[in-house]
């Protein structure tokens, strides 16, 4: 992969994490109902593949289910945002001649990175990443308004934190990669 491959791929998970968030405010009940009729349609190469959604559709009837429906949708989009940045720096950064993951590694918010990455892979609760293994002693991260220690349990991680972080991420990969 160059490095202009991996600006293209970082655009492209940007691109994604904000077509999927305009989809959800645009989302219209009554387009829904008409087009759902209570089950999904999925056409492809293989024969069509129907698959009952009665229970999605009665959430999204009822406005405080479909409130919760659509904040776990968005956490599951921002979590792959936070996660899809991080790991194809760290393929490209381990597949370059020379590798660059020292330079990675040694990035001033790298050790946020990983903490944010071992948060996604070990779960959420809405809106918040959960630390459900104990950190170093000592542990002492810092990044906007973010604090993180040996003790923290939850990161309080937004949608807004979270564009600001992969722009954190991008400006890396122009700025300090070759």
């Amino acid at each position: 992969m160059t490095k202009e491959e991996l600006l293209n791929a970082l655009q492209r998970v940007q691109e994604n994490y904000f077509l999927g968030t305009a989809a959800l405010e645009k989302f219209l009940m009554p387009e829904w109902e008409r087009i759902s009729n209570g089950a999904y349609l999925f056409l492809g190469t293989l024969p069509p593949l129907e698959c009952p959604i009665p229970e999605l559709r009665k959430k999204l009837q009822d406005p405080e289910n479909r409130k919760v429906v659509f904040q776990q949708h968005e956490a599951s989009l921002r979590r792959s945002f936070l996660r899809e940045p991080y790991e194809l720096v760290t393929r490209y950064c381990s597949t370059t001649k020379p590798k660059q993951t020292p330079k990675f590694r040694s990035w001033i918010h790298f050790e946020f990175a990983e903490a944010i990455r071992l948060s996604i892979a070990h779960g959420e609760r809405l809106g918040t990443l959960v630390v459900d293994r104990a950190l170093p002693n000592g542990t002492d991260i810092k990044w906007q308004d973010i604090h993180i220690t040996s003790t923290t349990t939850e990161i309080p991680m937004t949608s807004q934190h979270a564009v600001y972080f992969f722009r954190d991420i991008e400006a890396f990969v122009k700025n300090d990669l070759d």
